[in-house]
């Protein structure tokens, strides 16, 4: 129940935060997948430990990584299922993606971040930085 508050908490205040001003997040690992009839199949080769610095504001989505990358938020779709969020974005070509913002319940103290388009994935655990 300990761990439930706490994963609440860091994410209203995530949610709270990204709505007034830029938010960061620092990645700590990252993984690749290739969707597959609807579902996302990660690739546990793609497995890497990363340091990469996610800004996020009601606007715009960068990630600051070798290549920056940056998505235009077009929609914000809200709470899903299980206390993620989700954004409706599209990149610098204008391919459109989702982003979504996940609970860790077992890592306390992170969060996840996942980047989602039609044919592939990558996913983040981060740790909040402001």
């Amino acid at each position: 129940m300990k761990k439930l508050l706490i994963t609440f908490v860091l994410l209203l205040t995530t949610l709270l935060t990204f709505a007034q001003s830029p938010y960061y997040m620092r990645g700590k690992s990252f993984q690749m997948g290739e969707k597959s009839t609807g579902k996302i199949i990660w690739d546990s080769q793609s497995i890497r430990d990363c340091d990469i610095l996610i800004k996020l504001d009601d606007k715009q989505v960068t990630v600051y990584s070798k290549v920056t990358q940056q998505y235009q938020v077009i929609s914000f779709d809200g709470k899903m299922e299980g206390g993620a969020s989700r954004w409706y974005c599209s990149d610098a070509k204008g391919k459109t993606c989702n982003i979504y913002l996940i609970p860790t319940d077992n890592l306390p103290g992170y969060i996840s971040f996942m980047v989602e388009f039609s044919d592939y994935a990558w996913f983040y655990i981060c740790k909040p930085s402001n």
